[in-house]
């Protein structure tokens, strides 16, 4: 739900009108899409015993020509067979816009060559991602 929207469905006589609850959902919203500006996944970086997290992502952005001051955390449940991505937390948007913009130097890259990254993506912009990479396979 967007702000336009939320208007766009007032009565159009009278001044428009939200209710408390679309008020509070579209700035939730705002708020997260806010907060996950921030965050870079990255795919692929193998599990260690005693990594130092920390200190590989920043090997892997300076591939990419960037080195900022990030917070980092594996999420999901360890496995043997599966890698578990990592989140990363930058200081602004605009270094994740930079950083996103030369993935191919990984590529490039001996050591990093598996390493995919991708910007922090709500369930529904996930959803929607997937459908279109099916549509354009098809």
């Amino acid at each position: 739900m967007t702000y336009s929207s939320v208007v766009a469905n007032s009565e159009p006589a009278a001044a428009p009108v939200i209710s408390p609850e679309a008020l509070k959902t579209f700035v939730k919203t705002v708020v997260a899409e806010e907060d996950r500006s921030h965050n870079l996944l990255v795919f692929g970086l193998p599990d260690e015993e005693g990594e130092e997290l920390e200190a590989r992502i920043s090997e892997v952005l300076e591939q990419v020509g960037q080195k900022p001051k990030v917070e980092v955390q594996r999420f999901g449940k360890k496995t043997s067979t599966t890698t578990r991505p990592v989140k990363v937390r930058l200081p602004s948007s605009l270094i994740i816009h930079q950083i996103l913009a030369n993935p191919r130097k990984l590529r490039l890259s001996a050591k990093f060559k598996t390493v995919f990254l991708s910007p922090d993506r709500t369930l529904e912009q996930q959803e929607a991602r997937k459908e279109l990479i099916a549509n354009m396979k098809a």
